[in-house]
This record gives C-alpha cells, structure tokens and sequence, in this order.
C-alpha cells in the first residue's frame, strides 16, 4: 500500500532521512495532468488526525516517486502543485539574445539562474524515448520576467516557425520536446474498456485552401496556394499561413503542404475532435501525450487522438478520466493562473520588505457594454469602474488607466509599483517625459519650453534670454523670411535675406584666440597660426590705407604699402618699387641686382637702371 508521504518546505532529499511522515489515513487522492499545464495532486485528510501537525502550507508532498508542493488547504480538502511550479515565482532581471541558437540549449540559458531545475540534456531526453526540440531559431534579450514567461515567448516564437513543441516534466526536471507520449496500441471502446465517453466533434477552423507567404511576402509560385486532400470533403475554406523566415520557393511549399500532413500534430484541414471518458482497463495505462484510437461507436468513427489530460485515482482506479484531442500550444495556456498570480504578485509586492502593498491600481470592479462613436460607426467596448494596467509581453512597458486618465510607464525596479511613469494624459493636459514622432504639424499647436524662452508657433521659431531680450528668430512671419541672431542689448547682429545672402555686425573669427585662424572686422582680415603671430594674409590693419601683406610665422614677407600720394612695394621689410602719378620707379633701398622671369639680369644704381643682360 503506497502512502503519501511529508517533507519540509525546502527538501531536496526524498531518500527518507528529511521526511516528516506518512498520511496514512488520506483519501479520495486525485492526479490531474495535462500537456502543457497542470501536474497536481489533491487529496482529503480526515478531521481530527493526528497528522495534521505535520501538514502546512508550502511543505512538500510525495505520492509513487512524484512530488508537489502544498498550495492550498479547504477544510480537510489539501491541493498541491508540482515542484516546477516554484519558477513562476523565480524572478528574472536580464537574460541576454540568443541568435540561431538550438531551442534546447535556450531553454538550458532561461533556467541557468534557476537553481532548484534541471533542464535535461539531448542525450538524456532521447533515453526517455522522446524527441527534443534542436531547432535553431533566434530568442531576443529578456528583462524583468520570470522562466514561465520566457519559455513561453520561446514556444510562441517556435509556433511561428510552424515547429511544435510540448513540455516534459518529472519533479524538478524539465526538458522541450517535440511530442509527449507514444502509441502503445491502447484502444478505447466504450463496449470493452470505457464508459461515459462524450464526443466533441467541431469544423470550425477548418483550412482546406491555404496561401503560403515566405519572407518579404514571397509568393508560392505562379499558382499561390495549395490545397488539402480533404478539399472535396469539406467545401474550400481559405486562409495564409505567414512563414517570415523561408527564402526559398521550394522550402515554402514543403512548409506549407506540412500543414496538411498527418504527421502534423495541428494540422489545419481536419476537424478539431475531442474525447473525455472514463478508461477502465488497469492492464493498459493510458500515459499523458500518448496516441490513443478511438472508437465513437454512436457515430461510427474511429480515430487516432492525443491523450492531452488524464485524471489519475489510485485507490479508486475506476475513476479515471482520460481527454483526448488537440493538446494546448503553450504553457503559459496550461499554467495561467499560477503564472497570473506570480506576475500579480511581483508588480504589487515591496521589494525591501515583501509586503503586499495597497491597490495603486485596481481590478476591474465592473465591466459593462458601453458604445462609443469610431470613424463614423459605434461599437461596444468594456468600461472599467476603477482602473486597468497593460504591460508588454517582455514585461518593459505598460499602460495604465485611472479613473478615466492614462498613464505610459516603462519598469523601473527602483520604484515602489515598479514602474517609472513618464507619460500622464487627462484633464485636459499632456505630460511626457520623452516623445518621438514622425510628422508635428505646427500649425495646430504651440511649443512652449517651461520658463518661456523658447516658443516654436506656426512657422516662427523664437527664442529670449533669461533678461526677455529676443536673441534668436527663425521662419517665417507672413511674406517675411526671418534668420537673425541679436545681442544682449537686443541689436540685430547676424541676419540672411531671401536670396540666401549673410550679413554680419561684428567680428568674424574661424577660430578661438589662441588657435589658428582668421579674423574679419572693421579693420580688415588678419590672419594668426596657433602661436598668436600673424601668419597668411593681413590687410587693412589700422582702417586707414588700402595695405596688403603675406607674413609667416610673425614675419613680414610682402607688403604693399598705399599711403596718400602713391603705393609702395615692399620685400623682407625693404622698399622695392614706389609707385605714384608720374610712374613707377626702383627706390634707392633697392640697389642691386635682379633675375627677371624671363631670366634677365636688372642692375640698379642709385634707383636707376644701369644695366639689362
């Protein structure tokens, strides 16, 4: 006779040493599991039993090699979850991209931080007699989650890939699998082995026309759709199938045509069966994910289905339940409401003292039919009387509604609620913290900074400084086409006319003291290398004369000097040429001998030319 046996909440040893008992005296055990979601056991313990005592919530039950955590106590009744429960409540603070990476080793990265599982290995799920799931595929950076959650957008995203995927589950054991269960031959027949058998027979979602679509919306060929081999059977029922990742045309077909396949757990051409009942045979055990025929002897079908449930009572075998049809897609399907109140509780517990805090945003108190104007039609939506909270599938923004105002957030574990809100819109008013848009249109609005030096209004953009002095117009103020920049006391210095021509009052530098630059003002250009000497072009120095000169590195090379009267030619500091009304002469500075270009030799004495060879 099997007991159910009690160990404390953190047990890791089941060998006995750890254990605090047996429940001798329990009854009416129950085991409930289904693909993808529940792995449960429930049992009742009668008043006034001395065991009892060794009975509270969260310690560990164990019944024939498999394990639960106490979750609930009614009355006598006691409920309890499996053991992988617990990684609901595993908070996640970062998981890294995983880019074409098998989606076994994914699942082994979003558990890794998860000390109390075990993802099993390739070789020890296929010692199991099951397929792991070795496709690549790419898993995107996750922040703020939990292993429910992340394993969830892993089988969405394989879903996607049009790759089915199941959970295994034993204990503190997980692994991904592509099918739970085998074809053992069992057959169920409600004249030999079964009773109450209840037959749910459905087309609805049938698919017997499909357009397949590759990435970048890649066609199936000149002919864009396939067709089932149950075509003729059930009438044309079209529908697309979207395969974002194939490139090929030829892999598109093998895709799409899978979707008809036998072999295909979901396939999409044949009616959705389902089958609970009560199996009787004790020699043939039905195991959860196993394949199963069927025979509805009212309607004369017979048909192979997946067992995706089965109710299991050990001391009353005649009680067993069996569900056979289409298995549920994802866990969190299965696991929803343990995986609701983790979430619940992580947004709604203070992370400093683990206490439940006060409804900053409440449950829907009523939901009612209300109908609102849309684009010119009315439709029902739902009222909320309090308030209601949406966050995003990686759990990094939300939205929140309050008593008619909405408020945009994104997660912020430093915050009490754990969300820091940078948007608040209501009353009549709009408050953002960031905001990015494609298109403003100026026209109906005015931007405003919040002391009121900046103002952007139609098509003028203004700006003051903190003494209200105007320094900065740009736009247009009706026909007037406006660029100007003004000082502190308000003078125009810097404007551009229609045609695009710059005026400037004042100096013009291309460079800061100190720097290699050029200097434009009222007394002509100077021009300075990076030791503050002067250093190219100079002209007009002090106001006064038309003066030309050439330095390098503060040395004068050459000069045209233009005092009244004349102009004066100037090399290394020495008078060459003057130039006046009566033409132009050597000066007497300039005696000597020259090359012309031409390669002439010009002797000068005493300014006068004497010779030319």
């Amino acid at each position: 006779m099997k007991f159910i046996a009690v160990y404390d909440k953190d047990t890791k040893d089941y060998s006995g040493k750890d254990r605090l008992g047996f429940l001798e005296n329990a009854k009416e055990i129950h085991i409930r599991q289904t693909i993808n979601g529940e792995n449960d056991i429930e049992f009742d313990l009668p008043n006034g039993d001395d065991k009892w005592a060794i009975v509270e919530p969260e310690r560990i039950v164990g019944y024939d090699g498999k394990y639960f955590r106490i979750k609930r106590i009614e009355g006598k009744h006691i409920s309890a979850a499996t053991l992988m429960q617990d990684a609901c409540r595993t908070h996640i603070q970062h998981i890294d991209d995983m880019i074409n990476t098998p989606a076994n080793k994914i699942v082994e990265g979003i558990f890794a931080t998860t000390p109390y599982v075990t993802v099993l290995t390739e070789q020890e799920i296929r010692a199991l007699g099951l397929e792991p799931v070795t496709d690549s595929i790419d898993f995107f950076e996750q922040s703020k989650t939990t292993p429910v959650g992340c394993l969830n957008i892993l089988m969405e995203t394989l879903n996607k890939y049009r790759i089915h995927s199941e959970i295994y589950i034993d204990n503190r054991k997980i692994a991904l699998v592509r099918k739970l269960g085998k074809d053992r031959g069992v057959r169920i027949d409600p004249k030999y082995n079964a009773r109450d058998i209840k037959i749910e027979y459905t087309t609805y979602g049938v698919i017997t026309k499909l357009y397949p679509y590759g990435k970048d919306d890649l066609p199936l060929g000149e002919i864009q759709y396939i067709k089932s081999p149950n075509y003729d059977i059930f009438g044309e029922y079209e529908a697309f199938c979207n395969f974002d990742e194939i490139t090929d045309a030829d892999d598109l077909r093998s895709a799409a045509e899978y979707q008809f396949s036998p072999d295909n757990i979901d396939r999409a051409d044949v009616p959705k069966y389902s089958v609970t009942g009560k199996h009787l045979s004790v020699k043939q055990e039905i195991f959860l994910g196993d394949t199963v025929t069927v025979v509805d002897r009212d309607n004369g079908i017979t048909s192979k289905q997946r067992v995706i449930m089965v109710d299991t009572y050990p001391k009353a075998p005649e009680k067993n339940n069996f569900q056979a049809g289409r298995p549920s897609i994802t866990i969190q399907e299965g696991w929803n409401t343990s995986f609701a109140a983790s979430q619940y509780l992580r947004l709604r517990k203070n992370g400093a003292a683990q206490e439940l805090k006060t409804s900053a945003l409440e449950f829907m108190k009523k939901n009612e039919d209300v109908t609102v104007e849309n684009n010119g039609e009315y439709q029902k939506i739902a009222q909320y009387d309090t308030g209601a909270l949406f966050i995003s599938p990686n759990g990094m923004y939300a939205v929140a509604i309050i008593d008619g105002k909405v408020k945009v957030g994104t997660a912020d574990s430093t915050k009490e609620d754990g969300w820091n809100w940078t948007g608040v819109f209501g009353q009549g008013e709009v408050h953002v913290g960031k905001a990015f848009t494609g298109e403003l249109y100026t026209d109906l609005v005015s931007i405003l900074s919040e002391d009121g030096t900046l103002k952007i209004e139609g098509n003028l953009i203004t700006m003051y400084d903190k003494n209200e002095v105007l320094r900065f117009q740009a736009g247009t103020n009706g026909n007037t086409y406006l660029f100007s920049l003004y000082n502190e006391q308000g003078k125009r210095t810097a404007y551009m006319d229609d045609n695009g021509n710059l005026t400037i009052c004042g100096i013009f530098k291309t460079g800061e003291d100190g720097e290699a630059r050029t200097v434009i003002d009222g007394n002509g250009i100077q021009s300075y290398n990076d030791k503050n000497q002067l250093h190219g072009l100079v002209s007009n120095p002090d106001n006064k004369h038309a003066d030309f000169a050439l330095y390098y590195n503060g040395s004068e090379y050459f000069k045209i000097y233009n005092p009244i009267g004349g102009a004066t030619l100037f090399c290394n500091g020495n008078a060459i040429l003057r130039m006046n009304g009566s033409g132009a002469n050597f000066v007497h500075g300039a005696n000597g001998s020259y090359v012309t270009a031409d390669g002439k030799t010009v002797t000068v004495t005493g300014g006068i030319i004497t010779d030319i060879q």
